[in-house]
């Protein structure tokens, strides 16, 4: 069960780092950091660049009729084990066990879309589908303090939990669970009357090539076509070929939160 409370607090660096503490015998502990966002990133999907580069890392975005763009908290890598490279996946990872990082998550993104430079007014909210329940909580409580019309999952897809897709290497094998995992829930749509078409948000846990996320915008899009989607996600995958920004670093500002 989630219970409320200042348990955990970010310490914000200029450079977009953060650490995050937790609050143990009245005083403040270092719990985890943080690397700082690569500030040169595509406006579409996130993923950081070298200078002058092309972004070939959202090819499945291609096929949404909808404006989109990503705001994520971090970073998300494993080696090939799929076994957690720093602290921050570790959390992703143990997130449906522990409902300790719903407050540690809400607040790393609502201090990244605070720094987001997107201002269109979003309408609604919704959640890709899961069996996790702390992520459900979580999209329910950035929507209410976003104030956006908050879309249990359920309202919206019919879902089949076969397996784990970010887990399948094969691209036609995680096509092909993505697709019969997802349904679009027509008849509750049509009798609830939701209102799609304006923009909205969908929150998910980690974003890769964006398969998952251009596949539930499609299902969405049969019913109408959402004038704008922002994807909001725990983090972003990164590949091997840019030498990422490294935590920490000296000589920062800060700001506690």
């Amino acid at each position: 069960m989630y219970e409320k409370g200042k348990r955990f607090r970010l310490i914000k660096f200029q450079d977009g780092a953060i650490v995050i503490q937790k609050k143990e015998n009245k005083s403040w502990e270092t719990d985890f950091t943080i690397s700082p966002l690569s500030d040169n990133i595509c406006p579409k999907c996130g993923h950081p660049l070298l200078k002058n580069q092309s972004c070939k890392f959202h090819s499945e975005l291609k096929s949404i009729s909808s404006a989109f763009s990503l705001c994520y908290g971090g970073y998300y890598q494993t080696d090939l084990n799929f076994k957690p490279l720093n602290e921050y996946s570790r959390r992703i990872q143990n997130f449906k066990n522990n409902s300790n990082y719903i407050e540690i998550f809400y607040k790393i993104l609502k201090y990244r879309w605070n720094n987001s430079k997107d201002e269109i007014d979003y309408s609604w909210m919704t959640l890709v589908p899961t069996r996790n329940k702390n992520m459900e909580i979580l999209t329910e409580i950035i929507a209410s303090k976003l104030n956006l019309n908050y879309l249990h999952w359920e309202n919206v897809f019919k879902y089949f939990p076969i397996g784990s897709v970010k887990y399948e290497r094969n691209k036609k094998k995680r096509k092909n669970l993505v697709t019969n995992k997802y349904k679009l829930n027509l008849d509750n749509i049509n009798k609830t009357k939701i209102d799609l078409s304006l923009p909205g948000v969908i929150m998910d846990d980690i974003f890769n090539t964006g398969m998952t996320m251009s596949y539930i915008i499609n299902l969405i899009s049969k019913k109408t076509i959402p004038t704008k989607i922002k994807g909001l996600v725990l983090a972003r995958t990164l590949g091997k070929q840019i030498r990422y920004i490294q935590f920490p670093k000296t000589k920062r500002k800060t700001n506690i939160n």
